[in-house]
């Protein structure tokens, strides 16, 4: 889900969960800010390691969870920071631009 805010800022979320095992596979809350210049971007994560979607077997029976924070400060004609929020929000949330 992207939310606009204004018309700079912006309000980015995702979640996805598991009906047949009852639980929150992954979910993401943010907020992005974008003007001519800079974008910057900071990402809540919660996500479950090593779930693939399958029948559990012995190894993947009781995947942990993990929790991560991103930023990204990226200026625009000169590349970003770090990439991987971009990646991971066009990956998570159809339609993202």
């Amino acid at each position: 889900m992207v939310y606009p805010v204004s018309d700079r800022w912006r309000l980015l979320g995702h979640w996805t969960y598991s009906v047949m095992d009852k639980r929150t596979v992954e979910a993401m809350a943010g907020i992005q800010y974008e003007s001519c210049c800079v974008k910057l971007s900071l990402l809540g994560r919660h996500y479950v390691n090593g779930y693939d979607g399958l029948v559990p077997t012995t190894t993947t029976a009781n995947p942990g969870t993990n929790n991560a924070i991103m930023f990204e400060l990226e200026f625009k004609g000169m590349g970003a920071f770090n990439g991987q929020t971009e990646t991971y929000l066009r990956r998570g949330i159809l339609g993202y631009q």
